[in-house]
């Protein structure tokens, strides 16, 4: 992947050709995206950028052997790591991300701005907790052992370090308080604060940008052959998150298939029927874990819709009709409810990321957000 084919953050691509011009690459940076940004996009324009033979019109040239390999992600001297779980398909009771190397390249090369929730389905493992374990450790610990293929540059890309388990980020610590020359090592994060901070603190840390709604729209028409009304609905819905946008595509779906479970949420809780509302448990549960985790999330970006509009703030909320109509029906929720409401859904990502009990996970969240609806909702 070169870095022209990238649509967005064109002056952080530009301060990562000045460091490779300039031999001053940092060697270990962490990318920070929202699932779906495309960070491995960057971080494959980059590593196919400092490798390259022949650099053309201020980029790597695409045509020399080593950008061939690159961009069939087949180069020997670049590693992948990735959050991995025992199925079917590996017969490792400890697998490692060699061993579903072919399902990752279909996956990248397929779509860069890939979602988890799409490589996890992928890799059989919707359900499960994806870790890098210490075997994975101890296979970057042999590689750099050994003298690179083609006797220069050893580039590691490390998707979700934070699926890393203590005795991983141990070992994979002093691989980067103590670098071999010319060994590079190329983060992607979701949760950089549930990263140790030792290696937080021994990383370049980067984060992306979204994409502008306008261009984002631009991009959909051009691959997609949309209306311009058709794809700025999904670059809306989107947040400028390509992937996502992609996800909507794909799913011929303008409407969040998560919008209907939330809409149920909000109106019971509102009318204070609790009883109503806790029959949405079995619902959610069935969702399976990256579902549940992307349902947290759009509903704390509905959340924050629903503050905005209450603040006359509506033409920055980026509503599509649909959540137009539904955050219009709680006009009369007070302030003080969103801090408390944005901290319940946060942790309960969290408990879906730790492999809490989902069913209790949830029964929980619901009971609070009965309360603060309650104590927050203001009398007509």
């Amino acid at each position: 992947m070169r870095f022209n084919d990238i649509i967005e953050n064109k002056e952080l691509i530009l301060n990562l050709k000045k460091m490779s011009d300039t031999n001053r690459v940092a060697h270990a940076i962490m990318f920070v995206e929202n699932d779906g940004q495309g960070a491995i996009g960057m971080v494959l324009s980059l590593t196919q950028y400092i490798m390259c033979e022949s650099h053309n019109e201020g980029d790597s040239c695409g045509k020399c052997p080593k950008c061939n390999r690159i961009s069939k992600l087949i180069h020997p001297d670049v590693h992948f790591v990735f959050p991995v779980n025992s199925t079917s398909k590996s017969s490792s009771r400890k697998p490692i991300s060699e061993d579903y190397l072919n399902i990752w390249r279909s996956v990248v090369l397929d779509n860069p701005y890939f979602t988890e929730t799409k490589l996890n389905s992928e890799l059989g493992i919707e359900n499960k907790v994806g870790i890098i374990n210490v075997a994975e450790a101890d296979r970057l610990l042999q590689i750099l052992s050994l003298h690179s293929y083609e006797g220069g540059k050893k580039v590691f890309i490390i998707y979700l370090p934070e699926r890393m388990n203590t005795a991983t980020s141990n070992k994979l610590l002093k691989m980067i308080e103590e670098p071999t020359p010319n060994t590079y090592f190329f983060f992607v994060s979701h949760s950089p604060e549930n990263i140790i901070q030792t290696i937080i603190s021994r990383c370049l840390l980067i984060r992306l940008d979204s994409i502008d709604t306008n261009a984002l729209t631009e991009q959909l028409i051009l691959k997609y052959d949309l209306s311009k009304e058709e794809a700025y609905s999904f670059a809306k819905i989107s947040n400028g998150n390509y992937g996502q946008a992609i996800s909507y595509i794909k799913d011929k779906n303008i409407r969040s298939p998560y919008l209907e479970l939330i809409e149920k949420l909000l109106k019971e809780s509102y009318k204070r029927n609790l009883f109503n509302l806790l029959q949405n448990n079995d619902a959610f549960v069935k969702l399976g874990r990256d579902k549940q985790k992307a349902f947290t999330q759009y509903f704390e970006e509905i959340i924050r819709k629903i503050m905005l509009c209450n603040q006359g703030l509506e033409k920055i909320a980026f509503c599509t009709e649909e959540e137009l109509q539904l955050v219009k029906n709680y006009k009369n929720i007070s302030l003080g409810f969103f801090e408390p409401i944005f901290k319940k859904l946060e942790d309960l990502r969290m408990s879906i990321e730790s492999n809490v009990n989902a069913k209790v996970a949830f029964f929980n969240f619901m009971n609070l957000l009965f309360i603060d609806m309650r104590k927050f909702t203001k009398k007509k």
